[in-house]
C-alpha cells in the first residue's frame, strides 16, 4: 500500500464530521487513534475515556481520498474481521487476496 498512518490519519480526521470530535459523553475533545482492531475516537478526559471505533463507510471514503490501491492495482477497501475488528484487503477478493492489518501501515 505504501502509506503511512499518518496520510491515513489524515484522510480519516478529512471525512470525519466536525460533531465526531466532541465526546457524546462528556462533551470533552475526542483524539484519532489506531489501534489493533482500527481506528478508533477517544476522549481525553481520563474520566470519561470513552471510546467509538470509526465508521466503516468513514474509513472506505479515507481510503478513496487517499487513492490507496492494492499493489495489483485495485482498490483497497475495509473489510470485517470480527465484531469489532477491521482490516485493508483487496476489493479484487477472492481472485486477489492481499490484506493488511492496521499495525502494518
Amino acid at each position: 500500500m505504501g502509506k503511512s498512518k499518518e496520510v491515513v490519519r489524515s484522510a480519516i480526521v478529512k471525512v470525519l464530521e466536525p460533531t465526531a470530535h466532541s465526546c457524546a459523553a462528556c462533551g470533552n475533545r475526542r483524539r484519532l487513534w489506531i489501534g489493533k482492531d482500527g481506528p478508533f475516537l477517544q476522549c481525553d478526559k481520563k474520566e470519561c475515556a470513552k471510546k467509538e471505533l470509526v465508521a466503516v463507510p468513514l474509513l472506505t471514503a479515507a481510503l478513496r481520498e487517499i487513492g490507496a490501491t492494492c499493489d495489483c492495482g485495485s482498490p483497497l477497501k475495509i473489510a470485517r474481521g470480527s465484531a469489532t475488528a477491521t482490516f485493508i484487503g483487496c476489493s479484487n477478493y477472492p481472485s486477489h487476496s492481499r490484506s493488511l492489518a492496521w499495525k502494518d501501515l
